[in-house]
């Protein structure tokens, strides 16, 4: 538990998250790009999850997901590669789009 206690744990979780959602939004805002906001949102929301299950949080187990942490720990990452595949992949073809107009 990192504080001693799974409700903290799941309320430290949610401020994690909250500032994920936070900074996301402010990228959109900013930039008007949808793709790297999700990416943001994405890979700091799996930072939370993963720092939660790095401080060997029983949030996980005393709410009974451990699948949450499973998928934040196998899969999430996957999905984080894709997003950053996809991001860079927009941006060779916009960059070269400008470049022939």
């Amino acid at each position: 538990m990192f504080w001693g206690s799974s409700d903290l744990d799941l309320k430290v979780m949610m401020i994690g998250l909250v500032f994920a959602l936070i900074i996301s939004i402010f990228v959109y805002l900013k930039f008007k790009k949808m793709l790297l906001s999700l990416f943001v949102f994405s890979f700091l929301g799996n930072l939370t999850f993963f720092l939660m299950t790095s401080a060997n949080s029983m949030m996980f187990r005393f709410y009974k997901t451990e699948w949450l942490k499973m998928f934040s720990l196998r899969i999430w990452p996957w999905i984080n590669l894709a997003l950053l595949i996809l991001l860079i992949i927009n941006f060779i073809r916009n960059k070269y789009a400008k470049k022939i107009n």
